[in-house]
């Protein structure tokens, strides 16, 4: 029995289900297409209603029609008629002229001159400086003197002048080219001598002036310093090769015109660091031995010590300041640079 109720059951169970799904599927509700074009245009007109409303609201909050009434409501207001004219102030009348007040009555002349105080006889006249009169002197006397003074002569002017014999005329500034012919050291005083290397003509390029191999002697002194590196030559005269002898007097130069001759400079750093060294081991040496000493003979240690420092120092001091000393080899290329005009006049004749 209890397997019949079970299947019993079942079926009563399965025929309420079915008849659940046909009343769902048979009972649901149907709309018409009618009404679902009117929910669309509903659905439209308030999203459109909302559109609007949100338009009128930022166009309000912008003040776009409150700009437009401003612009309608400007109005042309005419311009004044006096502008452009000034108003003047409206001077007062003038015053009329006071009246001449009356005269005052004549003074009566005084009976009785007026008593004049006497100066105590110790009382010092006061000093109230020179008088007009004094001063008027004083500077007449003092611009006379001032035209009495001699006047400073003007400084002298510089007058052009005419070169006479162009062709004749070795010019002031010419560079003559030479060969060096001995050997200089400047560590000596003494004389040197060169050739010169090419003809030199006149300013005008027209007479030929100095010749090619031409001799020129000259001197040079040893006044170098510490740190120069160039030697002063002066070259005195220029013998020709037709024994024409001509008084120069003039410097010479580097190959671009730079004053004096350079060549291979020594400093003699090693006598004077070599004297350095010397010097200060003497004066340690000294030292060393004045206090070591203990004896009585501590007075003649000590003044020993002194007379040693003072000769170090001074011959330190000579060897420090040697100067430097320039050697300059033969056949170096210089310049004589010409210091004055030189008139060849007397000498040479154009044929």
């Amino acid at each position: 029995m209890s397997t019949v109720g079970r299947v019993g059951g079942n079926g009563a169970g399965n025929g309420s289900g079915s008849d659940d799904d046909n009343g769902l599927n048979g009972g649901g509700i149907r709309i018409s297409p009618l009404k679902i074009m009117l929910l669309v245009l509903a659905g439209l007109v308030i999203v459109a209603a909302v559109i609007v409303g949100l338009f009128l609201y930022i166009k309000g909050s912008l003040g776009f029609g409150s700009r437009e009434k401003d612009k309608t409501a400007k109005t042309l207001v005419a311009a004044p008629d006096n502008i452009g004219k000034l108003d003047l102030p409206i001077l007062p009348e003038p015053e009329e002229a006071p009246e001449a007040p009356p005269p005052l009555p004549e003074a009566q002349p005084a009976t009785e001159p007026p008593a004049i105080a006497q100066a105590a006889p110790n009382a010092q006249p006061e000093n109230t400086g020179p008088t007009l009169n004094e001063r008027r002197l004083a500077s007449g006397v003092g611009s006379y003197q001032q035209r009495q003074k001699p006047e400073e002569p003007p400084p002298p002017t510089r007058q052009a002048k005419l070169l006479r014999d162009v062709d004749y005329t070795l010019i002031k500034g010419t560079k003559i080219p030479c060969v060096l012919e001995t050997n200089i050291i400047s560590e000596q005083e003494g004389f040197a001598s060169c050739i010169i290397s090419q003809d030199v003509y006149s300013s005008n390029a027209r007479v030929l002036l100095i010749e090619k191999g031409t001799k020129v002697t000259g001197a040079y002194n040893t006044g170098l310093k510490n740190g120069d590196r160039r030697l002063g030559v002066v070259w005195d005269r220029l013998i020709t090769p037709y024994d024409v002898v001509i008084q120069l007097d003039s410097p010479s130069t580097g190959r671009l015109g730079a004053s004096g001759i350079s060549g291979k400079v020594d400093n003699r750093w090693g006598t004077r660091i070599g004297s350095a060294i010397l010097v200060s081991l003497i004066d340690d040496a000294l030292r060393i031995a004045g206090d070591r000493s203990k004896s009585a003979n501590v007075i003649v240690g000590s003044q020993t010590a002194d007379t040693g420092k003072d000769m170090a120092a001074k011959i330190l001091e000579k060897q420090i300041n040697l100067p430097p000393i320039v050697y300059i080899r033969e056949g170096e290329k210089i310049n004589i640079y010409v210091a004055d005009d030189v008139d060849l006049s007397s000498i040479y004749n154009i044929r």
